[in-house]
Protein backbone atom coordinates (compact mmCIF):
# COMPACT_ATOMS: atom_id res chain seq x y z
CA UNK A 1 0.00 0.00 0.00
CA UNK A 2 3.09 2.10 0.92
CA UNK A 3 4.52 1.67 -2.46
CA UNK A 4 1.10 2.23 -4.03
CA UNK A 5 1.21 5.30 -2.61
CA UNK A 6 4.34 6.81 -3.41
CA UNK A 7 3.51 6.04 -7.29
CA UNK A 8 0.21 7.83 -6.94
CA UNK A 9 1.69 11.60 -5.09
CA UNK A 10 4.48 11.02 -8.50
CA UNK A 11 1.64 10.94 -11.03
CA UNK A 12 -0.07 13.61 -8.98
CA UNK A 13 2.65 15.79 -9.36
CA UNK A 14 3.46 14.95 -12.64
CA UNK A 15 -0.40 16.02 -13.70
CA UNK A 16 0.41 19.23 -11.47
CA UNK A 17 3.18 20.29 -13.46
CA UNK A 18 1.58 19.65 -16.60
CA UNK A 19 -1.65 22.02 -15.76
CA UNK A 20 1.27 25.02 -14.42
CA UNK A 21 1.47 27.66 -17.11
CA UNK A 22 4.94 29.12 -17.66
CA UNK A 23 6.49 25.78 -17.15
CA UNK A 24 10.78 26.43 -16.95
CA UNK A 25 13.10 23.83 -18.46
CA UNK A 26 13.62 22.89 -15.00
CA UNK A 27 9.69 22.04 -14.55
CA UNK A 28 9.81 20.12 -17.45
CA UNK A 29 13.07 18.11 -16.54
CA UNK A 30 11.45 17.54 -12.81
CA UNK A 31 8.50 16.30 -14.77
CA UNK A 32 10.25 13.82 -16.73
CA UNK A 33 12.39 12.47 -13.24
CA UNK A 34 8.95 12.10 -11.51
CA UNK A 35 7.65 10.34 -14.25
CA UNK A 36 10.74 8.34 -14.14
CA UNK A 37 10.26 7.17 -10.12
CA UNK A 38 6.54 6.83 -10.79
CA UNK A 39 7.39 3.91 -13.20
CA UNK A 40 10.53 2.63 -11.11
CA UNK A 41 8.40 2.73 -8.28
CA UNK A 42 5.64 0.52 -9.81
CA UNK A 43 7.76 -1.98 -11.29
CA UNK A 44 9.42 -2.56 -8.02
CA UNK A 45 5.82 -2.76 -6.55
CA UNK A 46 4.99 -5.47 -9.73
CA UNK A 47 8.38 -7.56 -8.52
CA UNK A 48 7.27 -7.25 -5.04
CA UNK A 49 4.26 -8.46 -5.46
CA UNK A 50 4.96 -11.67 -7.87
CA UNK A 51 2.52 -10.27 -10.16
CA UNK A 52 5.56 -9.13 -12.94
CA UNK A 53 5.35 -13.12 -13.02
CA UNK A 54 2.88 -12.81 -15.14
CA UNK A 55 3.90 -10.29 -17.15
CA UNK A 56 7.53 -11.63 -17.85
CA UNK A 57 7.94 -9.05 -21.06
CA UNK A 58 8.39 -6.44 -18.57
CA UNK A 59 11.16 -7.96 -16.66
CA UNK A 60 14.55 -6.25 -17.40
CA UNK A 61 12.56 -3.26 -18.77
CA UNK A 62 13.98 -1.16 -15.89
CA UNK A 63 17.63 -2.20 -15.17
CA UNK A 64 18.45 1.43 -16.52
CA UNK A 65 16.07 2.96 -14.14
CA UNK A 66 18.31 3.59 -10.95
CA UNK A 67 21.51 4.86 -12.67
CA UNK A 68 18.67 7.44 -14.29
CA UNK A 69 18.18 9.02 -11.30
CA UNK A 70 21.22 10.85 -10.07
CA UNK A 71 21.59 11.82 -13.52
CA UNK A 72 18.16 13.66 -13.77
CA UNK A 73 19.15 15.10 -10.10
CA UNK A 74 22.35 16.92 -12.15
CA UNK A 75 19.96 17.90 -15.20
CA UNK A 76 17.55 19.60 -12.79
CA UNK A 77 20.09 21.48 -10.94
CA UNK A 78 22.14 22.52 -13.78
CA UNK A 79 18.57 23.92 -15.03
CA UNK A 80 17.39 25.54 -12.13
CA UNK A 81 20.72 27.41 -11.77
CA UNK A 82 20.74 28.54 -15.17
CA UNK A 83 23.34 26.22 -16.01
CA UNK A 84 21.57 24.03 -18.95
CA UNK A 85 23.49 21.21 -21.46
CA UNK A 86 23.26 21.15 -24.71
CA UNK A 87 21.95 18.17 -26.30
CA UNK A 88 25.59 17.00 -26.89
CA UNK A 89 26.80 16.83 -23.55
CA UNK A 90 23.43 15.73 -22.18
CA UNK A 91 24.41 12.56 -23.88
CA UNK A 92 27.93 12.25 -23.10
CA UNK A 93 26.25 11.86 -19.18
CA UNK A 94 24.34 9.23 -20.46
CA UNK A 95 27.20 7.15 -21.84
CA UNK A 96 26.78 4.84 -19.05
CA UNK A 97 23.16 4.77 -19.29
CA UNK A 98 23.96 3.13 -22.93
CA UNK A 99 26.26 0.79 -21.67
CA UNK A 100 24.07 -1.21 -19.12
CA UNK A 101 21.07 -1.10 -21.82
CA UNK A 102 23.05 -2.18 -24.52
CA UNK A 103 25.13 -5.37 -22.05
CA UNK A 104 21.33 -6.24 -21.09
CA UNK A 105 20.57 -6.96 -24.64
CA UNK A 106 21.22 -10.83 -24.45
CA UNK A 107 18.90 -10.47 -21.56
CA UNK A 108 16.43 -9.57 -23.58
CA UNK A 109 16.50 -12.67 -25.82
CA UNK A 110 16.32 -15.42 -23.10
CA UNK A 111 13.09 -17.35 -22.97
CA UNK A 112 10.53 -15.74 -20.39
CA UNK A 113 10.90 -18.53 -17.91
CA UNK A 114 14.84 -18.09 -17.88
CA UNK A 115 13.88 -14.88 -16.73
CA UNK A 116 11.36 -15.39 -14.32
CA UNK A 117 14.34 -17.47 -12.69
CA UNK A 118 16.89 -14.85 -13.02
CA UNK A 119 15.17 -12.05 -12.04
CA UNK A 120 12.20 -12.94 -9.59
CA UNK A 121 13.06 -16.56 -7.86
CA UNK A 122 16.71 -15.94 -7.96
CA UNK A 123 17.48 -19.69 -9.01
CA UNK A 124 19.54 -19.15 -12.50
CA UNK A 125 22.82 -17.05 -11.56
CA UNK A 126 23.88 -16.86 -15.25
CA UNK A 127 23.93 -13.25 -14.86
CA UNK A 128 25.24 -12.25 -12.03
CA UNK A 129 27.86 -10.51 -13.72
CA UNK A 130 25.04 -7.91 -14.67
CA UNK A 131 24.39 -7.54 -11.22
CA UNK A 132 27.49 -6.58 -9.97
CA UNK A 133 28.19 -4.18 -13.25
CA UNK A 134 25.47 -2.46 -12.93
CA UNK A 135 25.73 -2.07 -9.01
CA UNK A 136 29.02 -0.66 -9.64
CA UNK A 137 27.73 1.54 -12.47
CA UNK A 138 24.66 2.67 -10.58
CA UNK A 139 27.15 3.62 -6.99
CA UNK A 140 29.76 5.34 -8.69
CA UNK A 141 27.51 7.50 -10.73
CA UNK A 142 24.69 8.33 -7.80
CA UNK A 143 27.52 9.25 -5.23
CA UNK A 144 29.52 11.15 -8.59
CA UNK A 145 26.39 13.07 -9.70
CA UNK A 146 25.34 14.05 -6.14
CA UNK A 147 28.44 15.36 -4.76
CA UNK A 148 29.09 16.99 -8.61
CA UNK A 149 25.51 18.52 -7.83
CA UNK A 150 26.45 19.86 -4.49
CA UNK A 151 29.62 21.57 -5.84
CA UNK A 152 27.17 22.93 -8.42
CA UNK A 153 24.58 24.40 -5.39
CA UNK A 154 27.58 25.79 -3.77
CA UNK A 155 28.75 27.74 -6.65
CA UNK A 156 25.40 29.17 -7.49
CA UNK A 157 25.32 30.34 -3.81
CA UNK A 158 28.79 32.47 -4.69
CA UNK A 159 27.13 33.42 -8.13
CA UNK A 160 23.77 34.95 -7.04
CA UNK A 161 26.31 38.00 -4.82
CA UNK A 162 27.10 39.19 -8.24
CA UNK A 163 23.62 39.73 -9.19
CA UNK A 164 20.98 39.94 -6.57
CA UNK A 165 20.75 42.24 -3.59
CA UNK A 166 18.51 39.86 -1.95
CA UNK A 167 19.43 36.16 -2.37
CA UNK A 168 16.31 34.77 -0.16
CA UNK A 169 15.23 31.83 -1.11
CA UNK A 170 17.32 31.72 -4.04
CA UNK A 171 19.90 29.75 -2.20
CA UNK A 172 18.12 26.61 -3.07
CA UNK A 173 18.63 25.41 -0.08
CA UNK A 174 15.70 22.63 -0.60
CA UNK A 175 17.53 20.93 -3.45
CA UNK A 176 20.95 20.43 -1.70
CA UNK A 177 18.52 18.86 1.05
CA UNK A 178 17.35 16.82 -1.86
CA UNK A 179 20.71 16.06 -3.10
CA UNK A 180 21.21 14.75 0.25
CA UNK A 181 18.63 12.65 0.50
CA UNK A 182 19.42 10.82 -2.56
CA UNK A 183 23.18 10.16 -1.05
CA UNK A 184 21.22 8.65 1.69
CA UNK A 185 19.20 6.39 -0.98
CA UNK A 186 22.51 5.47 -2.13
CA UNK A 187 24.06 4.86 0.99
CA UNK A 188 21.24 2.61 1.64
CA UNK A 189 21.69 0.55 -1.59
CA UNK A 190 25.51 0.11 -0.53
CA UNK A 191 24.84 -1.09 3.02
CA UNK A 192 21.57 -3.26 2.29
CA UNK A 193 20.15 -5.41 -0.21
CA UNK A 194 16.78 -5.04 1.37
CA UNK A 195 14.53 -3.37 -1.67
CA UNK A 196 11.87 -2.65 0.19
CA UNK A 197 14.15 -0.28 2.62
CA UNK A 198 15.43 1.56 -0.56
CA UNK A 199 11.98 2.06 -2.29
CA UNK A 200 10.54 3.42 0.80
CA UNK A 201 13.30 5.84 0.90
CA UNK A 202 12.43 6.53 -2.62
CA UNK A 203 8.92 7.31 -1.82
CA UNK A 204 10.17 9.89 1.02
CA UNK A 205 12.15 11.30 -1.12
CA UNK A 206 9.09 11.97 -3.76
CA UNK A 207 6.83 12.73 -1.21
CA UNK A 208 10.31 15.31 -0.31
CA UNK A 209 9.97 16.84 -3.85
CA UNK A 210 6.04 17.46 -3.91
CA UNK A 211 6.55 19.15 -0.46
CA UNK A 212 9.25 21.68 -1.35
CA UNK A 213 9.79 21.59 -5.51
CA UNK A 214 7.10 22.18 -7.36
CA UNK A 215 6.76 25.96 -6.60
CA UNK A 216 10.63 26.72 -6.96
CA UNK A 217 10.50 28.29 -10.17
CA UNK A 218 14.28 28.71 -12.67
CA UNK A 219 15.98 31.94 -11.01
CA UNK A 220 17.61 33.22 -14.09
CA UNK A 221 14.37 32.03 -16.65
CA UNK A 222 13.44 36.05 -16.99
CA UNK A 223 16.64 37.12 -17.70
CA UNK A 224 19.42 35.01 -19.74
CA UNK A 225 22.95 34.72 -17.10
CA UNK A 226 25.97 36.69 -18.54
CA UNK A 227 28.43 34.04 -19.02
CA UNK A 228 31.44 36.98 -18.30
CA UNK A 229 29.45 38.02 -15.14
CA UNK A 230 28.95 34.84 -13.87
CA UNK A 231 33.12 34.27 -14.41
CA UNK A 232 33.67 37.56 -11.58
CA UNK A 233 32.71 34.34 -9.18
CA UNK A 234 33.90 31.09 -10.98
CA UNK A 235 37.36 32.40 -10.92
CA UNK A 236 37.49 33.83 -7.19
CA UNK A 237 38.61 31.86 -4.32
CA UNK A 238 38.49 33.67 -1.14
CA UNK A 239 36.80 36.70 -2.79
CA UNK A 240 33.54 34.35 -3.52
CA UNK A 241 31.58 34.94 -0.14
CA UNK A 242 28.46 32.65 0.72
CA UNK A 243 28.51 34.27 4.00
CA UNK A 244 27.58 38.12 4.37
CA UNK A 245 30.31 38.09 7.08
CA UNK A 246 33.30 38.11 4.80
CA UNK A 247 33.07 41.04 2.24
CA UNK A 248 35.92 42.07 0.97
CA UNK A 249 37.25 41.54 -2.15
CA UNK A 250 41.40 41.57 -2.38
CA UNK A 251 42.81 44.14 -4.97
CA UNK A 252 44.97 41.98 -6.64
CA UNK A 253 42.37 38.92 -7.36
CA UNK A 254 40.09 41.91 -8.66
CA UNK A 255 43.14 42.77 -11.55
CA UNK A 256 43.92 39.71 -12.45
CA UNK A 257 40.42 38.17 -13.02
CA UNK A 258 39.65 41.76 -15.10
CA UNK A 259 42.92 41.57 -17.29
CA UNK A 260 40.96 41.06 -20.39
CA UNK A 261 37.48 42.58 -19.79
CA UNK A 262 38.16 45.74 -21.96
CA UNK A 263 37.14 48.60 -18.79
CA UNK A 264 39.35 51.15 -19.19
CA UNK A 265 40.13 53.39 -16.16
CA UNK A 266 38.32 56.17 -17.78
CA UNK A 267 35.32 54.27 -18.52
CA UNK A 268 35.73 53.09 -14.83
CA UNK A 269 35.89 56.69 -13.34
CA UNK A 270 32.39 57.71 -15.42
CA UNK A 271 30.60 54.18 -14.47
CA UNK A 272 31.81 54.89 -10.64
CA UNK A 273 30.73 58.37 -10.79
CA UNK A 274 27.28 57.80 -12.24
CA UNK A 275 26.82 54.46 -9.84
CA UNK A 276 27.21 57.33 -6.92
CA UNK A 277 24.88 59.94 -8.16
CA UNK A 278 21.92 57.43 -9.25
CA UNK A 279 22.27 55.77 -5.42
CA UNK A 280 22.76 59.31 -3.85
CA UNK A 281 19.71 60.63 -5.72
CA UNK A 282 17.40 58.13 -6.46
CA UNK A 283 18.46 55.66 -3.57
CA UNK A 284 17.90 52.51 -5.80
CA UNK A 285 18.99 50.11 -3.49
CA UNK A 286 15.57 50.49 -1.81
CA UNK A 287 14.16 48.41 -4.48
CA UNK A 288 14.34 45.13 -2.53
CA UNK A 289 14.44 43.01 -5.28
CA UNK A 290 17.03 44.84 -7.27
CA UNK A 291 19.39 42.98 -9.18
CA UNK A 292 23.01 43.65 -11.00
CA UNK A 293 21.08 43.60 -14.66
CA UNK A 294 18.14 45.90 -13.54
CA UNK A 295 20.83 48.38 -12.30
CA UNK A 296 23.18 47.87 -15.33
CA UNK A 297 20.06 48.98 -17.45
CA UNK A 298 19.29 52.07 -15.48
CA UNK A 299 23.19 53.17 -15.76
CA UNK A 300 22.85 52.25 -19.13
CA UNK A 301 26.68 50.31 -18.99
CA UNK A 302 27.32 46.38 -18.98
CA UNK A 303 26.53 44.42 -16.04
CA UNK A 304 29.90 42.89 -15.94
CA UNK A 305 31.70 46.39 -16.42
CA UNK A 306 29.18 47.39 -13.58
CA UNK A 307 30.02 44.45 -11.46
CA UNK A 308 34.25 44.82 -12.35
CA UNK A 309 33.54 48.77 -10.53
CA UNK A 310 31.66 47.30 -7.73
CA UNK A 311 34.40 45.20 -7.03
CA UNK A 312 36.66 47.32 -7.67
CA UNK A 313 36.03 50.35 -6.25
CA UNK A 314 34.34 48.95 -3.53
CA UNK A 315 35.87 45.90 -2.46
CA UNK A 316 32.51 44.11 -2.62
CA UNK A 317 30.39 42.25 -4.28
CA UNK A 318 27.20 43.43 -5.76
CA UNK A 319 25.23 41.53 -3.05
CA UNK A 320 27.36 43.19 0.26
CA UNK A 321 27.49 46.48 -1.76
CA UNK A 322 23.84 46.86 -2.06
CA UNK A 323 23.15 45.89 1.71
CA UNK A 324 25.83 48.07 2.94
CA UNK A 325 23.88 51.26 1.17
CA UNK A 326 20.37 49.95 2.59
CA UNK A 327 22.58 49.72 6.21
CA UNK A 328 23.96 53.07 6.00
CA UNK A 329 20.32 54.14 4.78
CA UNK A 330 18.84 52.98 7.80
CA UNK A 331 20.96 54.39 10.01
CA UNK A 332 20.19 57.81 8.42
CA UNK A 333 16.45 57.15 8.80
CA UNK A 334 16.58 55.88 12.04
CA UNK A 335 18.45 59.46 13.46
CA UNK A 336 15.80 61.20 12.65
CA UNK A 337 13.54 62.52 15.36
CA UNK A 338 10.39 62.48 13.39
CA UNK A 339 11.12 58.63 12.89
CA UNK A 340 11.52 57.12 16.74
CA UNK A 341 8.02 55.94 16.52
CA UNK A 342 9.12 53.35 14.05
CA UNK A 343 9.94 49.83 14.81
CA UNK A 344 13.46 48.75 13.35
CA UNK A 345 11.99 46.63 11.53
CA UNK A 346 9.62 48.48 9.60
CA UNK A 347 12.45 50.94 9.14
CA UNK A 348 14.68 48.07 7.80
CA UNK A 349 12.16 47.34 5.50
CA UNK A 350 11.52 50.26 3.62
CA UNK A 351 15.49 50.65 3.29
CA UNK A 352 15.25 47.77 1.28
CA UNK A 353 15.71 44.48 3.28
CA UNK A 354 13.28 41.95 2.21
CA UNK A 355 13.74 39.62 5.87
CA UNK A 356 14.60 40.60 9.21
CA UNK A 357 17.69 37.68 9.56
CA UNK A 358 19.45 39.51 6.51
CA UNK A 359 18.78 42.82 8.08
CA UNK A 360 20.61 41.75 11.49
CA UNK A 361 22.74 40.07 9.28
CA UNK A 362 24.17 42.67 7.39
CA UNK A 363 23.94 45.53 10.25
CA UNK A 364 26.16 42.97 12.46
CA UNK A 365 28.96 42.94 9.69
CA UNK A 366 29.12 46.44 9.60
CA UNK A 367 28.43 47.99 12.85
CA UNK A 368 29.66 45.19 14.99
CA UNK A 369 26.49 45.11 17.03
CA UNK A 370 23.15 43.63 16.80
CA UNK A 371 20.53 46.39 15.99
CA UNK A 372 18.72 46.59 19.38
CA UNK A 373 22.36 46.89 21.26
CA UNK A 374 23.37 49.50 18.81
CA UNK A 375 20.02 51.44 19.44
CA UNK A 376 20.39 50.97 23.32
CA UNK A 377 24.27 52.10 23.53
Amino acid sequence: MFFKFGIFIAIFLVILLILKRNKTNSDRILGYWLCLMAVHLFFFYLRDSELMVEMPYLIGVDFVFPILQSVFLYFYARSITGNGLSIKKTLVHLIPTFILLITSIPFFMLDDETKIDIVIRRTNHDYDWYDYLSTIFVIISGFAYCVTTLFLIEEHKKNILHRFSNTDNKELIWLKNLTIGLLIIWLSVFITDNPAIIFSLVVLFVLFIGFFGINQTSIFSSQPINKEELNISSQNTSDNIVDASVSEITISNVKRQYVKSGLTTQMSNGIYKLLRSKMQMEKLFLNNELTLTELAKKLEVKSNHLSQVINERENKNFYNYINTLRVNEFLQIHKAPENKNLTILAIALNCGFKSKSTFNKHFKLITGKTPKDYINS
